[in-house]
């Protein structure tokens, strides 16, 4: 048997000696063994000779990179390995364990090792069905690389509302002097005609009906965005104000619907 340059040939002094048995050679097999979720195994027998014969073992990794590895399966025939190379191979009963031989140690996502052996066999040498790596059965299909929580999002949404419906015009009132009393007030954005007038002890709020409006169309009295009027008003287009400064106060009316 031929040894490449790598192989480090070892021999397992515990296994029993090949039995010779005169048998017609079959044909070199070649199985894709395929069992769990991250890895793919490659079993090929590359020479056979009666009693005894050469396979080859290339594991991919399918998962995350791992940075130590054990390739498993069972033989179903009775076969023993006898040296091996480019791993440390153990058997026990049928089952063989491999593990890596430090260099070739590492496995990134989708990087393969490949490894070899000598065995022998009686009756019938059929390939192994089921590999693992790690402990993982190597179906041939990739599975998850991430943690999923990692898709939570991460970022609470920090912008809040900056307009409260509820606050009044910030711009200056631009009346003319005379209009609502001092030049203070001015016909507001609804167009409802507000007026303030001094009366009593107080500001006289008044407005206007729209004549889209219906008779018990009900309003808020607002002064610099304090509600003044504790029900809404209906049948009413003024309000007398009592609390604010005379003539200073800035006052408008809004419909509550």
């Amino acid at each position: 048997m031929r040894k490449s340059r790598n192989r480090r040939l070892r021999s397992l002094s515990v296994l029993a000696a090949a039995s010779l048995v005169a048998v017609a050679v079959p044909a070199v097999a070649n199985v894709a063994a395929q069992a769990a979720t991250g890895c793919e195994v490659t079993y090929t027998v590359q020479n056979e000779w009666p009693g005894g014969y050469t396979a080859s073992v290339k594991a991919t990794n399918l998962g995350n990179p791992v940075s130590a590895w054990t390739v498993g399966w069972s033989f179903s025939a009775g076969q023993q390995v006898t040296n091996y190379w480019n791993a440390d191979l153990t058997q026990s009963g049928s089952t063989v364990t491999a593990t890596d031989v430090g260099y070739n140690a590492s496995l990134n996502t989708g990087a393969s090792v490949e490894f070899g052996f000598n065995g022998t066999w009686n009756s019938s040498n059929p390939a192994p069905t089921s590999f693992t790596l790690n402990g993982e059965a190597c179906d041939g299909s990739a599975g998850p690389t991430e943690d999923p929580t990692s898709d939570e999002p991460t970022d609470e949404p920090t912008d809040e509302p900056t307009d409260d419906p509820t606050e009044d015009p910030t711009e200056e009132p631009t009346g003319e002097p005379g209009q609502g009393g001092d030049g203070r007030y001015q016909v507001e954005a609804l167009t409802r005609g507000v007026t303030v007038v001094p009366s009593g002890g107080g500001n006289l709020v008044s407005w206007r009906l729209l004549g889209t409006d219906s008779s018990d169309t009900a309003f808020n009295v607002y002064r610099n965005g304090t509600l003044l009027n504790s029900s809404p008003l209906t049948g009413a287009t003024n309000y007398l104000d009592t609390g604010g400064l005379r003539m200073v106060c800035r006052t408008r009316t809004r419909p509550t619907t």
